[in-house]
């Protein structure tokens, strides 16, 4: 919970225990389980910049092989983890599950490499999910590691024009919360395959993002265009091709202009 907050762990409904991924003793001291979810490693492409990059690193390559060993060693009946979107790169959309991993910038290249080190567990019974951008309520606490339509939202909500970098066409396959949820429970008690997109395979433009808020919002909040600080390393395009998750858990319930208004409520209330 790095970037989580224990405020919105129910604590008569979840058992908690402060173990570093990165240990291998705490990882092996833990209590044997049937069902392992891994969403332990940081989301945001923006958490790898600066002088933590190698504690980040440490967490998504050493932590997940500890942890890895922990699943074969206890016979964890499913592994369900959280690779990304970025795995891919700079590939032309939708991005399908067979394409090779190119990745662009550290992010990327830790999720590659977690996905290799799976193969030294031929026999494990896993899924990695490849995770489009997520959204939605209780991102309070993330600040700048927030997803873009939160941060988008608050600012607008405010009346304050939110900072575009480049000119507004890149595009995100964005899934609300809830149904990324759904997505992994249900991913640990069905039959799928090694790796699976997870996201709504509908692109949405960062000016499309402004539009649609302010027509929520009912307002006209304009937007600020910057120099994109990532350069080369920036992805323009990421949308999932969701064929063989529709086929095997369904399909998102929650539509982008629904998902933007639950959230926009959640943030009048919080």
């Amino acid at each position: 919970l790095s970037s989580g907050k224990w405020e919105n762990i129910n604590p008569e409904k979840v058992y908690t225990l402060n173990v570093e991924l990165s240990n291998n003793k705490e990882v092996e001291s833990l209590e044997p389980v049937e069902y392992v979810f891994h969403v332990g490693a940081p989301s945001s492409i923006v958490q790898f910049t600066g002088d933590i990059d190698n504690k980040l690193i440490d967490w998504g390559i050493n932590g997940f092989y500890n942890l890895l060993k922990y699943c074969k060693k206890n016979n964890v009946k499913k592994l369900t983890w959280a690779s990304s979107a970025t795995y891919y790169g700079k590939q032309e959309a939708p991005l399908i599950e067979s394409k090779p991993t190119q990745p662009a910038n550290v992010y990327g290249f830790t999720k590659a490499a977690s996905e290799v080190i799976m193969n030294l567990f031929p026999d494990m019974n896993h899924t990695g999910l490849r995770i489009f951008p997520a959204y939605g309520p209780y991102e309070e606490h993330k600040h700048h590691f927030a997803s873009v339509p939160y941060i988008f939202l608050k600012q607008m909500m405010k009346g304050e024009k939110p900072v575009i970098w480049g000119d507004g066409k890149q595009v995100r396959d964005f899934i609300y919360i809830d149904d990324l949820v759904e997505l992994i429970i249900k991913t640990a008690v069905s039959e799928t395959d090694k790796y699976l997109n997870i996201g709504t395979g509908i692109g949405q433009s960062y000016n499309k993002l402004v539009d649609d808020i302010n027509i929520i919002l009912e307002t006209n909040v304009g937007r600020i265009y910057e120099t994109n600080p990532y350069g080369d390393a920036y992805l323009n395009t990421l949308v999932a091709d969701v064929t063989l998750m529709k086929e095997q858990l369904g399909t998102p319930k929650v539509s982008f202009e629904d998902g933007l208004r639950k959230t926009s409520e959640w943030i009048k209330e919080y």
